[in-house]
């Protein structure tokens, strides 16, 4: 829950996340749901804007659901480890039941090459004690490979975590 205030002098009435029609009073303050976001200078340009964002806890506001359904791995990357080895290859679309739509990757100590969806053209190196992340619908992800770094001078510490926002059945639970 995030706080937010009513930036007229008159009272609004607005749609809550539910449909709901909800008041609040002219330069009133209020905690609610990041649902109200889509009101503030974070989603709409300036000057149009109605409500400002007090204090903000973190979370994003999306219109479809945010990825549910998260698994996290931990493991070693040897510096000599090759994609063609496929001793690092996450097939997410098998293992979450669909294509991840938040990935977060975490690198300590060394740092380590990624190729997203088998595309030699989505190659990227991720550096020592650094964190990649691709946000919700940023980017579909059906398989990550990683590899050594030819950077890197020892073996690289690596934790992955995937979200879609399928159901463990694989039923679909977004809007489109």
């Amino acid at each position: 829950m995030s706080t937010f205030r009513n930036l007229t002098d008159a009272d609004l009435w607005l749609q809550g996340p539910d449909g709901s029609k909800v008041k609040i009073g002219a330069r009133e303050e209020f905690e609610a749901s990041n649902y109200f976001k889509r009101y503030t200078s974070e989603y709409l340009d300036d000057g149009e804007a109605f409500l400002a964002l007090v204090t903000d806890d973190g979370t994003p506001w999306s219109k479809c659901p945010i990825p549910n359904f998260i698994k996290a791995w931990e493991f070693t990357v040897a510096t000599c480890d090759e994609f063609t080895d496929h001793q690092y290859d996450f097939a997410l679309s098998t293992m979450l039941g669909g294509n991840a739509r938040f990935v977060q990757i975490t690198v300590d100590d060394q740092p380590v090459e990624a190729r997203i969806n088998s595309n030699a053209d989505s190659v990227f190196r991720i550096d020592a004690d650094s964190v990649q992340i691709f946000n919700t619908d940023e980017l579909l992800v059906e398989i990550i490979e990683f590899k050594g770094s030819s950077l890197a001078s020892g073996d690289a510490k690596v934790r992955l975590m995937a979200a879609t926002d399928t159901n463990t059945d694989g039923c679909p639970t977004c809007c489109d």
